[in-house]
């Protein structure tokens, strides 16, 4: 979807994780590269674990929603959690 994005054509993989945690592994293991969001990836490239790979990326086609059950909002530690998630992601 990536190199698509960018009007290239995709390699055929030879490695298939089943989820972002076990591509950054993958990479952090030195079995090729990973394709993750920024966040996921970003303490590893400060602690300089990984390296970005140039400079270009690409926008998500779809938004995410902090939800909780009802209730929870209300509550210190779901506040504090969501003030400091916005600021993440601000950065």
């Amino acid at each position: 979807m990536w190199l698509n994005t960018l009007g290239h054509k995709a390699a055929k993989p030879t490695l298939k994780y089943s989820g972002s945690h076990l591509v950054l592994e993958g990479a952090l293991s030195l079995q090729g590269v990973a394709l993750v969001k920024h966040s996921l990836a970003y303490r590893y490239i400060q602690e300089g674990k990984l390296v970005r790979i140039g400079d270009i990326g690409i926008q998500p086609k779809y938004a995410y929603y902090l939800c909780a059950p009802t209730g929870y909002l209300k509550r210190q530690k779901t506040q504090l959690f969501s003030q400091w998630i916005k600021e993440e992601i601000a950065e």
